[in-house]
């Protein structure tokens, strides 16, 4: 048996009044016969139990309790342990803890047996964790009670069959006829009115399994978790581009010590958020910090991290797509949008994630955010952030859209001249065959005179002559030819250069096609 000598000598010294008043407190016994360091004194031991349960309710580990022992020892004049001698309380404590717990979901009904809602929920991040938790209404004064009564670690992942029934086991478990169960009869399953969840696939077909398998009770109405629904919501919004440099920020200042954080506070005077959390209003509220830092100090920043090596790849991952004009003007134009709608969703979630009676209080806060989103149609709707941003986006790009837009009116007026000489042309050409099919016309009608053999005419400079002209109108053809070609050049550059602008800013390039 383990013994602690200094805790021995220390009690058999005279100790203070206050001390002694204050030990008083723990004189009763209440250890299982076979926890370790029974040759302690009965005050000792109960101090100890004491200690533990209290560093467990002010979330202390007690691997710190060496750093408390100089205070414990001088006011409360008693010698606390090792951490792995106080860790042996652990097992009499959760016996108090189930104790307490049943008491009070007793007296929350007049028959001891109270109606009652169960949560339960399950993760994989570290290991496949499932933890279930009871919620009641005490009857006499309606305050709302919750306790966690199960919560373990399982080697396979869940089905809703498998967590179906591990969920009846601990209703079997709670009501064996057995005098070491604390919740025996407690928890009935006919008096399993609700069970509240996410709406993941698990849970539903779980769900299900319960209430075909028991057919005396346990049919409990299913409600849906409002904030995970309302967060869920929020997570489906289509922000690529803000999202890639919240992420960027993210990945650099996430660490609590680090480089690229301290200069980030230096240059902004901020601490950095973090995002990327199972919430998704923590990526929202990232984003809110992100769209009020100025764009110039944010590009001073990637660029001194980058000079100095701080998350070099990261940084100039960030530069490259701060460089980026066009990057940045749809990530500014992003952010202003889900912050305009998601700033009300935010603050709808963090309304209904309260534990008091929210009957009233969800009620008028749905009511609001539909009559704001729903009612009215989105067309109504202000959003004065993605106004100003849009500003900001057009006044970012200006002066990639400069050149596009004079070269733009350049070919607009080379098009301009050609489709003029174009003309021309045709009206030449059109103007030269109607007179060659007048000429003809007229000399079809004249009479044929006769040829005076004797008097012989030139012939080789009428033949002459009709060669010139029949050049003259080829050459026109011609000319009409190359200029129609010259169009359709001029015009498919048009079009290029226009598809171009459009790509940059669409709301310019309407503006300039105006």
């Amino acid at each position: 048996m383990h013994l602690h000598t200094h805790c021995q000598q220390s009690t058999d010294k005279k100790t203070s009044p206050d001390a002694i008043k204050a030990r008083k407190i723990y004189t009763q016994p209440t250890l299982p016969k076979n926890i370790k360091g029974q040759s302690l004194q009965i005050e000792v031991q109960n101090f100890r139990k004491m200690l533990v349960r209290t560093m467990f309710q002010a979330g202390i580990p007690l691997s710190s309790v060496q750093d408390l022992k100089p205070f414990l020892m001088h006011y409360a004049q008693c010698d606390p342990g090792s951490a792995r001698a106080i860790a042996d309380y652990i097992p009499s404590i959760l016996l108090d803890l189930k104790k307490d717990v049943a008491d009070r979901l007793k007296k929350c009904a007049a028959d001891g047996k109270p109606n009652f809602m169960l949560i339960h929920d399950g993760t994989p991040v570290f290991a496949e964790a499932l933890a279930i938790m009871v919620r009641v209404v005490n009857e006499y004064d309606f305050a709302i009670e919750e306790y966690l009564i199960h919560l373990d670690l399982y080697s396979e992942s869940f089905g809703g069959e498998t967590m179906g029934n591990e969920i009846l086991r601990l209703f079997d478990r709670y009501n064996r006829a057995d005098k070491t169960n604390l919740l025996r009869g407690v928890l009935a399953k006919e008096k399993w009115l609700v069970c509240g969840t996410d709406r993941c696939a698990t849970n539903f077909s779980a769900l299900k399994y319960i209430k075909e398998k028991t057919d005396n009770g346990a049919k409990p109405f299913f409600v849906p978790c409002i904030p995970h629904g309302l967060s869920n919501t929020g997570k489906k919004m289509k922000i690529p581009f803000a999202n890639q440099l919240r992420k960027l920020l993210n990945r650099m200042t996430k660490h609590k010590i680090c480089k690229a954080r301290t200069l980030f506070k230096e240059i902004f005077n901020l601490n950095p958020l973090q995002s990327g959390k199972v919430r998704w209003f923590c990526d929202l509220v990232h984003l809110l910090q992100i769209h009020g830092l100025d764009k110039d100090r944010l590009i001073e920043f990637a660029g001194r991290c980058l000079d100095s090596g701080y998350s070099k790849k990261t940084a100039a991952n960030l530069a490259a797509k701060l460089d980026d004009k066009r990057f940045l003007a749809f990530a500014i134009v992003e952010m202003a949008a889900a912050l305009d709608i998601g700033i009300d969703l935010c603050r709808l979630t963090y309304v209904l994630e309260g534990d008091a009676p929210l009957v009233f209080v969800a009620g008028k806060s749905l009511n609001d955010f539909e009559s704001k989103f729903i009612t009215r149609g989105f067309d109504s709707v202000e959003l004065p952030m993605l106004a100003e941003a849009a500003k900001a986006a057009a006044a970012l790009i200006d002066s990639d859209i400069a050149p596009a837009r004079e070269g733009y009116a350049n070919a607009k007026v080379a098009v301009a001249d050609a489709q003029k000489t174009l003309d021309t042309a045709k009206r030449e050409a059109h103007q030269a065959g109607a007179r060659e099919r007048s000429s003809t016309s007229d000399r079809s009608r004249r009479p044929r005179p006769q040829r005076n053999y004797a008097v012989d005419a030139n012939p080789a400079s009428a033949a002459a002559a009709s060669q010139a002209e029949e050049r003259e109108q080829m050459q026109s053809y011609r000319g009409a030819v190359r200029l129609q070609k010259r169009l359709v050049r001029i015009k498919d550059l048009i079009r290029s250069r226009s598809h171009r602008v459009s790509r940059v800013c669409p709301a310019s390039f309407q503006k300039l096609k105006h």
